[in-house]
């Protein structure tokens, strides 16, 4: 036992292979090792994949590390943007069911006459029957009616008469209520919370 230690601790610092190596020569020498062989090389393989998986997990973050200390300079401020809103709006349509709409869907199509799938898929197909059906045409129009405001001021209120307090405060609170009901119509959650 004491030779097999002192084998092990000469190929310390030397590659795998010669380490393995070494103790077969070990086991081979030695009768009573050789049933223990079958027993140890399990392990030894197992030590091997997770030494291989450290060493991905500390380049992948080496990686990372590189990638964020030379990206954060202003050149790369588009970049950030981009991940920034690819995460909100990842987040967003999780929110707003998408993923259910897309299970329930499957759902009806694998299985057409079950009205139960099929009151769900509505149910979660609420919000895209609200974009399109409600929140577009009120988008539309209500637009146009701010438009319209801003047009009347400018050409026949000449210019919302010289200045007029009370046209101007009309004209902004025609465009905050806008703004405002663009989020309602269109059920933002980071405007409904």
């Amino acid at each position: 036992m004491g030779s097999a230690l002192g084998v092990f601790w000469n190929f310390i610092g030397h590659s795998e292979d010669t380490l393995r190596d070494g103790a077969k020569d070990i086991i081979e020498g030695d009768e009573n090792l050789k049933g223990i062989e079958d027993a140890v090389m399990p392990a030894w393989n197992q030590a091997k994949n997770l030494k291989k998986d450290w060493k991905k997990i500390q380049d992948d973050q080496k990686a990372k590390d590189e990638y964020n200390l030379h990206h954060w300079g202003a050149e790369h401020i588009g970049e950030r943007i981009e991940d920034y809103a690819e995460d909100f709006l990842i987040e967003e349509a999780n929110e707003l069911g998408v993923i259910d709409m897309v299970d329930e869907g499957v759902k009806v199509i694998e299985e057409p006459f079950n009205i139960e799938a099929a009151m769900k898929f509505f149910v979660a197909c609420r919000w895209v029957f609200n974009f399109f059906l409600l929140a577009w045409p009120w988008a539309a129009f209500s637009f146009l009616m701010f438009v319209y405001n801003i047009v009347f001021n400018c050409w026949l209120n000449k210019w919302w008469a010289l200045g007029n307090f009370y046209l101007m405060f009309n004209s902004y609170i025609c465009w905050f209520q806008w703004l405002n009901s663009m989020g309602l119509y269109f059920e933002w959650p980071f405007y409904m919370r």
